[in-house]
């Protein structure tokens, strides 16, 4: 649902495969195992009929494992079709992060390294050491290259590249 609003699947395509095979759920079990198969590993994905992105994290991993893929009553199925309409694009998806690193036991956490780290976490320590320092550099090349198309000279006493009259004969 999250990920086909946010592009990662085609659009309505979870949705589409939920409806599809609502009467019978045993075929919707073989197809979403197929689905998580064809996610770990990206590509084309027959269960769709599309190209399906690489989902990375290991959360697919084990897809073809028995009970990886729940056997869903018609209701649940419902259920999901229903909470497939909403606009997932909004979501948080740090929500999604410590919604599975709670679903897994310590043990199978610290095997995958399933331990989320909070966008403001990350933020707190890529903008400073990362984002800041890449966006004062781009802003001082920004500014060189005005010197040097508004009248600025290059090293030596060259005329900019485009300095006015520059080659043109028109001093």
């Amino acid at each position: 649902m999250f990920a086909e609003d946010v592009g990662l699947l085609p659009k309505d395509a979870f949705m589409g495969l939920l409806q599809a095979h609502r009467a019978d759920p045993p075929t919707l079990r073989l197809m979403l195992q197929s689905l998580w198969t064809d996610m770990d590993r990206g590509g084309f994905s027959p269960v769709l009929a599309a190209k399906v992105l690489h989902f990375n994290g290991k959360l697919f991993k084990n897809s073809a494992a028995d009970g990886y893929s729940l056997l869903l009553k018609p209701e649940q199925i419902d259920l999901l079709i229903e909470a497939a309409q909403a606009n997932w694009r909004e979501v948080e998806p740090a929500i999604f992060g410590t919604l599975l690193e709670r679903a897994l036991n310590p043990t199978e956490r610290h095997a995958l390294g399933a331990h989320y780290t909070p966008r403001a976490y990350v933020e707190r320590l890529v903008l400073p050491t990362v984002v800041e320092p890449l966006r004062a550099e781009w802003a001082n090349a920004q500014a060189a290259a005005l010197v040097l198309a508004y009248g600025g000279s290059r090293a030596g006493g060259q005329p900019a590249a485009g300095q006015r009259g520059c080659g043109c004969r028109q001093f």
